[in-house]
């Protein structure tokens, strides 16, 4: 009875802060895909891959800033406000952010410091006064991070979608404003500084308003100590695997192309991945992510159960696989009608390189239920072992850029994220004896077959957008039509979907 009504707080929980969050990030991603359009279409290809090497940069000072603090919030966070422990919440958060901002403003005086050097690495011309200005946009992002991942954890999502939407659209404004006017790459990055500016300050409002004037009034000194050697151990593997995601990510791909091939191959790279990311920030799991995330650790603090973690773990695979294998599908069969009638022809160059980064989506999806399965168990030293694959990453990306340009260092990528995944995968099942089952994947390919024939022979039909947004409708239409005569999903899970819906809607 108890793990039941566990359940059945936990649904309505998922599904209280879920509808925030829908609402928020369907405004969210619909916005950003536009302005990002907007941006692509007003920057020519070079001062597009420059903006790219500076958000590179910002991920690198994010990392070696870190501390593993985000994984730590993320973790802690929820367990303390399970126990009603407000003290420890309000000490993690105030001294996590002192320590970020002091490393990040150290990180940025050495890399201004020594700006010729880095200028004449990544073949940028004035690359000094770009990084000054864009500075102070990483200070404000790092912030608005941490305080991003303290709502979320404490499941104030109303509040982080309320300053999510407020600042996205004035983003949108100001940026149209900014680069109409011909202000170009330095347009863009003043309209950074000044957004991430105001969304950190309607994140500590919202934090201060709505948690810390509220909690721990009473709470004793003892009681509000932190637990300093369980959150060092587990902030320094999550540490040491955040350094491994960011040799794993694009960032490093950026700064090994920028450093070979100059900025503007790094524009043709960046747009791939921009409209991959951009296309697979609408899909429902990436959309609950900060319902998700908490709801997870929460569940197996109430539980201790390994069981209920193997069911969320595979429930989440399978809802992964739903959404991500057929829309790879379609990124494939119809990439160059989305570059031309979404983004900008200049783009056309980028289709085979957005083919493979398409390829390796879903794959790169799938690493969230099995870190979640290796967090909720404070087995992140599994996720640290994970990270030689970033070496392998980072060591082929540097032969094979000389040899087979932009396309040699997306396939290396790719293959880095399936090889990590799989080593993951192991882990689990050998060291927790949990078992995530991949026929479901099989499934959902099958279904996807029907949707990607009908987009590929409707292909010549195609001849601007409303042509194209129709197609896409049918296809979509085929794909529910094969998952409903061929389910996917057991009735245990529809029934798990649909109490989080509030409706018994999901029949696949």
């Amino acid at each position: 009875m108890d793990e039941n009504r566990t359940r059945i707080a936990s649904y309505s929980q998922i599904r209280k802060s879920g509808v925030y969050l829908a609402a928020g990030k369907f405004i969210t991603p619909l916005v950003t895909f536009l302005i990002t359009i907007y941006i692509v279409r007003m920057l020519s290809v070079e001062d597009f891959g420059i903006y790219n090497v500076l958000t590179a940069a910002l991920a690198y000072i994010s990392l070696f800033s870190s501390l593993g603090l985000p994984s730590i919030f993320q973790r802690f966070i929820p367990e303390f406000h399970a126990r009603n422990e407000e003290g420890k919440i309000k000490k993690l958060v105030l001294h996590g952010s002192l320590y970020r901002t002091s490393l990040a403003v150290l990180l940025i005086l050495l890399i201004i410091l020594f700006s010729d050097l880095s200028g004449q690495l990544f073949q940028i011309e004035g690359w000094l006064g770009y990084f000054q200005l864009f500075s102070l946009a990483i200070l404000f992002f790092l912030e608005a991070e941490l305080m991003g991942v303290v709502l979320t954890s404490l499941f104030l999502h109303k509040y982080y979608v309320i300053s999510n939407i407020a600042y996205i659209l004035i983003r949108a404004g100001l940026l149209y404003y900014l680069l109409s006017r011909g202000w170009a790459l330095k347009g863009l990055l003043l309209g950074e500084v000044i957004m991430y500016a105001l969304f950190l300050v309607l994140l500590i409002f919202y934090y201060i308003a709505r948690f810390s004037r509220r909690a721990g009034a009473g709470e004793g000194k003892e009681r509000s100590q932190l637990p300093i050697k369980r959150l060092a151990k587990y902030g320094a593997f999550s540490y040491f695997n955040e350094m491994g995601v960011t040799i794993l990510n694009v960032s490093t791909d950026y700064f090994i192309i920028s450093a070979f091939l100059g900025p503007v191959a790094v524009g043709i790279y960046a747009f791939a991945n921009r409209v991959t990311m951009l296309l697979s920030r609408i899909l429902p799991h990436a959309l609950l992510q900060e319902v998700i995330q908490p709801s997870f650790f929460s569940t197996y603090v109430d539980t201790d159960s390994r069981t209920s973690l193997e069911k969320m773990g595979n429930l989440l695979v399978k809802v992964i696989a739903f959404f991500t294998i057929p829309m790879t599908f379609a990124i494939i069969v119809l990439g160059d009608k989305v570059i031309i009638y979404l983004f900008d022809p200049k783009y056309l160059s980028s289709l085979k390189v957005v083919w493979v980064v398409a390829s390796f989506l879903a794959i790169r999806h799938f690493q969230a239920p099995l870190g979640l399965i290796l967090q909720s168990l404070e087995k992140v030293n599994y996720l640290f072992y994970s990270k030689v694959f970033a070496i392998y990453n980072l060591i082929l990306d540097l032969i094979v850029v000389q040899v087979w340009g932009v396309m040699g260092v997306a396939v290396v990528t790719g293959s880095a994220v399936l090889l990590q995944n799989v080593f993951l995968y192991y882990a689990i099942k050998k060291n927790a004896g949990i078992r995530l089952s991949l026929r479901p994947v099989f499934s959902v390919v099958a279904n996807s077959l029907p949707m990607a024939a009908v987009l590929y022979f409707l292909r010549d039909v195609i001849t601007g957008l409303l042509p194209f947004a129709a197609v896409v409708v049918l296809g979509s239409t085929v794909y529910l039509t094969a998952c409903y005569v061929h389910k996917i999903f057991t009735p245990e899970e529809r029934k798990i979907v649909n109490n989080i819906i509030g409706k018994p809607l999901f029949k696949f």
